[in-house]
C-alpha cells in the first residue's frame, strides 16, 4: 500500500486562496459550456421546427394544387363531351378531308350563336392576310330592363380573309 501511495503524483499544496480561485475557474467554465450547450440545443430545435414548417406549407400548397387541377380537368371534361356528343357522327371518307368540307359535322351548340339583330357593325379597323378586323358593338341578346337595353358591349369582329369563297368574311 505504501508502494501504491509513493507512486501516485502528489498535488501541490494550495492555500485557500489559490483553491478559491481554482473552483471559480472550474465553475465558470462548467456555466459557459452549459450555456454554449444550451443555446445549441435551442437553436437546433428551432432550426428543425422552421423546416418542419415549411416542408408541411409546401406540402399543402401541392395538394391544393392538385385539388385545383382535378376540378379544372373535370370542368373540361364536362365541355368536352358535351361537344363530343353533339351532331352526326363524320363520315370515314371526310376524315382526312381539309377542315372546310367537315364543317357541318363539327361539334357546334346552337345556343353560343350570336344573332345578327344583335351585332352592330361599324369601321375597318384593319385589313391582313389573314382577314378584316372591325370595330362592333353587341346588344344583350333578352334584355329584361331598359338599362340592360341600353347597355352595349364593344368588341372586335374578326373574319376570315376570302379563303373559301367568302369575298368580305362573316356578313
Amino acid at each position: 500500500m505504501e508502494k501504491e501511495l509513493a507512486e501516485r503524483p502528489r498535488l501541490p499544496d494550495l492555500n485557500t486562496l489559490e483553491l478559491h480561485n481554482l473552483n471559480q475557474t472550474l465553475l465558470t467554465n462548467t456555466n459557459s459550456s452549459a450555456f454554449k450547450t444550451r443555446t445549441t440545443v435551442i437553436s437546433s430545435v428551432s432550426v428543425v421546427l422552421v423546416l418542419l414548417a415549411l416542408i408541411g406549407f409546401l406540402v399543402w400548397r401541392q395538394r391544393r394544387l392538385k385539388l385545383h387541377t382535378q376540378k379544372n380537368n373535370l370542368a373540361l371534361t364536362k365541355i368536352y363531351d358535351d361537344l363530343k356528343n353533339i351532331g352526326e357522327p363524320m363520315p370515314e371518307d371526310l376524315k382526312d378531308s381539309p377542315l372546310h368540307d367537315k364543317l357541318e359535322y363539327l361539334p357546334y351548340k346552337k345556343q353560343y350563336e350570336i344573332a345578327n339583330e344583335n351585332l352592330e357593325k361599324c369601321i375597318v379597323l384593319g385589313k391582313g392576310n389573314f382577314g378584316i378586323v372591325r370595330k362592333g358593338f353587341l346588344k344583350m341578346a333578352a334584355p329584361k330592363t331598359e338599362e340592360q337595353e341600353k347597355k352595349r358591349l364593344t368588341f372586335a369582329l374578326k373574319s376570315a380573309a376570302d379563303q373559301y369563297g367568302c369575298s368580305e368574311g362573316i356578313r
